[in-house]
């Protein structure tokens, strides 16, 4: 009889590793990926607003590289980030997340009322791969 909280040891006969298993790839899925990407957004669009247009760019940045992202989450991060280095006059930048979005989906649309035509001049020249 073993008493409770003890250790057993049973020993064991000599075994022989068969072979193993190695995942050739880490899972792509992230449950928790869209929450914090959705709270990521509303501070970005509340800095936008409020004038801090590099502090959004920079919060935006590490949003784009997470794994498994819904495709309209992506795009409007883009959109913001676009905005955001437009406002700092960065279009070499700006463009750069304009070509992004226009790649992931090449017929993007942008709401007239709510999107400046500055940004909206940058997707037309990333559509027309300027």
């Amino acid at each position: 009889r073993v008493a409770v909280g003890k250790g057993l040891v049973v020993p064991l006969p000599p075994l022989r590793l068969l072979g193993w298993y190695l995942p050739t790839a880490l899972p792509r899925k992230d449950p928790g990926a869209l929450r914090r990407a959705t709270r990521v957004l509303a501070a970005a669009k509340k800095d936008l607003r409020a004038g801090r247009y590099l502090q959004a760019a920079a919060n935006l940045g590490p949003v784009l590289g997470w794994p498994g992202l819904p495709l309209e989450t992506r795009l409007e991060a883009l959109r913001l980030r676009c905005t955001a280095w437009v406002a700092l006059g960065e279009t070499d930048l700006a463009l750069r997340a304009a070509r992004e979005a226009v790649r992931l989906r090449p017929k993007v649309t942008l709401d007239p009322v709510m999107v400046s035509p500055t940004v909206r001049a940058i997707y037309a020249r990333a559509r027309r791969g300027d």
